[in-house]
């Protein structure tokens, strides 16, 4: 009967779900000898609930201290010091919504969740310092979180039609408008960089110790 074959279901699920755990762990256990940050995870886990929950808001908004946002003060000033705050709330948002999915969804969104937790919860163990959040951390769960954005962003424009389009459209606007200025913004340093007499004597001595780069 379904009875029996959402119990099979299940089944299957919770056994796949435990073969990714251990090999997780297997993995987790090769290299955190060769790696100090991996070495660490073990003492890392009062930190991770609160480094799962900024990572997913650090998705949304990945806002924080690094070279181009100093060369800018003007622009992200402000930005950087409503950042964390943003991310907090931004990741609690997605973590509730997300265990929402996970309660009431159809099977498909809860395997979704189930991968962008998996994806996630090995790098929260890795403690990095001054409460850096990297970016490339994100990149396994970028597939099942944007997944996961798309499901509800789409069940919510076909409840709030009229507002969700205003929404999404004055999001795309920002979105671009802040991607051609960072991507202008580095363009420009890093153009200003190769101009600089230093690095233009460092490529000449490169190239007479080398010559054949040159060729």
């Amino acid at each position: 009967g379904r009875g029996a074959g959402d119990g099979w279901r299940n089944r299957v699920f919770l056994a796949c779900l435990g073969a990714v755990l251990i090999g997780w762990l297997a993995l987790y256990a090769a290299v955190s000898g060769s790696y100090e940050s991996y070495g660490k995870a073990a003492g890392m886990f009062t930190q991770a609930p609160g480094l799962f929950v900024r990572f997913l808001g650090f998705m949304i908004t990945p806002i924080q201290q690094s070279d181009i946002a100093s060369q800018h003060p003007s622009l992200f000033g402000l930005a950087l010091r409503l950042s964390q705050g943003v991310q907090l709330f931004m990741g609690i948002m997605v973590l509730a919504a997300s265990l929402y999915v996970l309660v009431t969804g159809t099977r498909p969104l809860k395997f979704v969740v189930m991968w962008l937790y998996l994806a996630l919860i090995p790098f929260c163990f890795i403690g990095l310092p001054e409460g850096w959040l990297e970016l490339r951390y994100l990149y396994f769960a970028a597939m099942p979180f944007c997944s996961l954005f798309a499901a509800l962003m789409t069940e919510a424009r076909a409840r709030y039609a009229a507002g969700m389009k205003i929404t999404v459209v004055a999001i795309l606007i920002m979105v671009s408008g802040l991607t051609s200025y960072v991507v202008r913004a580095l363009e420009h340093q890093y153009d200003t960089r190769a101009k600089d007499p230093a690095n233009t004597t460092r490529m000449d001595e490169i190239l007479r110790t080398y010559p054949d780069l040159g060729k």
